[in-house]
């Protein structure tokens, strides 16, 4: 995975409170292209404003999954999240990672590392998992990226099932 930093200076009149921004690319030429964003940071006279975005942005995702709005960090917006993941028949040993997308927003790219117990995880065949997260809130979930790295020996990975609960909520 290559990892580069990119640096544009953009002037503009004033505008004011930056509340959110929208950014993405455009695949016209579909190639199936894919963006790991990891963060934006906006630098006004004022105030410096750190966007965490840590998700991939892939129209292979779906429709409109090119582009991300996201807000500046708040460390009061966030929520809990509750994840709890079944594997089937067989295990890896590449780190896992996870992103929930909402109707509103989008969290940041979760490395599974570490479960509710504060024991390090092997996602091992037919076992159960159970992981505390917070993020902002997404509004309702509409679609959660689960992948893995590529890295280790054993990549062939079955995964029974997601479960994800916030506040009274649950989606399977």
């Amino acid at each position: 995975m290559k990892s580069d930093l990119d640096q544009f200076q953009v002037e503009h009149a004033d505008i004011g409170n930056i509340e959110s921004i929208t950014i993405g690319f455009n695949d016209d030429n579909k190639r199936q292209a894919a963006w790991l964003l990891e963060s934006v940071d906006i630098e006004t006279k004022e105030t410096v404003y750190h966007f965490q975005a840590q998700c991939w942005l892939s129209n292979r995702l779906g429709s409109n999954s090119s582009w991300i709005t996201i807000r500046p960090d708040k460390n009061n917006d966030y929520i809990n999240y509750s994840v709890s993941i079944k594997t089937g028949k067989s295990n890896i040993t590449s780190n896992v990672i996870l992103c929930i997308y909402g109707d509103k927003k989008t969290t940041k790219l979760f490395p599974l590392r570490t479960i509710k117990n504060g024991t390090k995880v092997k996602f091992d065949k037919d076992d159960y998992f159970e992981f505390d997260l917070k993020d902002i809130n997404v509004g309702k979930i509409e679609k959660i990226n689960i992948g893995h790295d590529g890295q280790g020996n054993e990549q062939k990975w079955l995964l029974k099932s997601v479960r994800i609960e916030k506040n009274d909520e649950h989606y399977v």
